[in-house]
């Protein structure tokens, strides 16, 4: 009976001791795990703050090309309407050239 009791005894601390163990590994993976975890959560939080940051400059971005586009178009217009009143210029001096000349042509046969 001593015999089995002993037995029994040891096999018991046996089992204690393998759950000891046991336990030690589950808080260690645990301890672990809540490590990683906190750091997934770091690197979330920086990848969210960069996104933000990136998303901001890009519409800085936008509004700046938006503005650019709007002054290059207005000075578009304005180039359009110099050529335009250069071209109608040139066109009325043309016309005095061409009178002048027929002009002093006929003064010319006049003379002669």
């Amino acid at each position: 009976f001593e015999a089995l009791c002993a037995g029994a005894q040891r096999d018991a601390e046996e089992w204690r001791n393998r759950s000891e163990q046991l336990e030690a590994r589950l808080q260690h993976h645990q301890a672990a795990d809540d490590d990683t975890l906190a750091a997934l959560r770091e690197q979330a939080a920086a990848a969210e703050a960069a996104l933000a940051a990136a998303t901001a400059d890009a519409e800085d971005l936008r509004e700046q090309f938006s503005q650019f586009r709007t002054t290059n178009e207005a000075m578009m217009e304005a180039k359009d309407a110099e050529v335009l009143a250069l071209v109608r210029k040139h066109a009325k001096l043309h016309e005095e050239l061409q009178a002048a000349r027929e002009q002093e042509r006929a003064t010319a046969q006049l003379l002669q």
